[in-house]
């Protein structure tokens, strides 16, 4: 529950592999927008996207390349692919957060 005057942080998540989740991205800001978060100071909005360039044979640009307008409308945006996974499984399972196993169920 939120507390007067704190701000809320809401993300969305994509994890993906074709090229038309931009797409979908439109269709979840322009819905933030028609409920009057984009412009809301107490709501923070952050999309992140992990991109398997694998899957559909894409490139890093497939995905980065979002409407402009769509940036201007977030408090941050975040992409991951395949060496920040694995940094990120090295940092966990060098740090004794999760075990290899545990991190291959999660990482996939």
């Amino acid at each position: 529950m939120n507390n007067a005057g704190e701000t809320i942080n809401m993300a969305i998540g994509f994890v993906t592999g074709r090229k038309n989740f931009k797409n979908l991205i439109k269709t979840y800001v322009n819905n933030w927008n028609e409920y009057d978060l984009i412009n809301n100071d107490k709501v923070k909005l952050h999309l992140f996207v992990a991109y398997d360039l694998k899957y559909h044979n894409t490139r890093v640009s497939d995905y980065k390349n979002i409407d402009p307008s769509i940036y201007d409308w977030l408090d941050s945006v975040t992409f991951i692919g395949s060496n920040a996974i694995s940094n990120e499984i090295k940092h966990l399972t060098d740090n004794g957060v999760v075990s290899k196993k545990e991190a291959k169920m999660v990482f996939g």
